[in-house]
């Protein structure tokens, strides 16, 4: 891998790990796809603390997903690309399946 496929690998892994840090820290929330979107009524609804802290959690995990994906695809090792790929679609699916299956743990309470 050259420097400058290595340099990539670092600064999108490492800038997701940031966002998702962000988000479990309730910050950067506006970049969700949907929240801004959302009726007011649905978001006085919801648990922000709880939903951003799991989306965080899911794009650290992307993050993560990225380190081998980025590194087996550059390196033309498809076994490598394929753990990555697996992380990233596995982090992807859960982000959207875990609260449709589970709504009552990211909706106000009281």
């Amino acid at each position: 891998m050259s420097w400058l496929e290595i340099l990539l690998t670092a600064a999108f892994s490492l800038g997701a790990v940031i966002w998702g840090a962000c988000l479990c820290h309730q910050r950067g929330g506006w970049l969700l796809a949907g929240w801004n979107t959302m009726p007011r009524e649905a978001k006085a609804q919801c648990d922000k603390a709880a939903v951003l802290r799991f989306h965080g959690r899911c794009v650290i995990g992307c993050g993560v997903g990225l380190i081998p994906l980025l590194c087996g695809s550059f390196a033309g090792q498809d076994a490598l690309l394929c753990i990555g790929l697996g992380i990233v679609a596995a982090m992807v699916a859960l982000s959207i399946a875990w609260p449709a299956l589970h709504p009552e743990k990211y909706r106000k309470r009281g």
